[in-house]
């Protein structure tokens, strides 16, 4: 299975890894970036759809609710 990630999806993990950083410390921006590729592998091997999962948007609890609502 093929993980696909828009660049708008790598700018979101960016920011969020900086405001991890920026709080608290580069060790906890690691923890999240792990966790996320764990869960985005999770993911891949759950939603069968051909060969490709497409990650549209990854949100930060901190950020704007509507943050990628309207990505396709």
């Amino acid at each position: 299975m093929r993980l696909v990630l828009p660049p708008k999806v790598h700018s979101d993990i960016d920011m969020i890894m900086d405001y991890y950083e920026e709080v608290a410390t580069p060790e906890l921006a690691s923890e999240f970036y792990a966790e996320l590729r764990h869960l985005m592998t999770k993911a891949a091997a759950f939603r069968n759809v051909g060969d490709v999962v497409r990650i549209l948007v990854v949100r930060h609890h901190g950020g704007h609710p509507s943050l990628g609502g309207s990505r396709r």
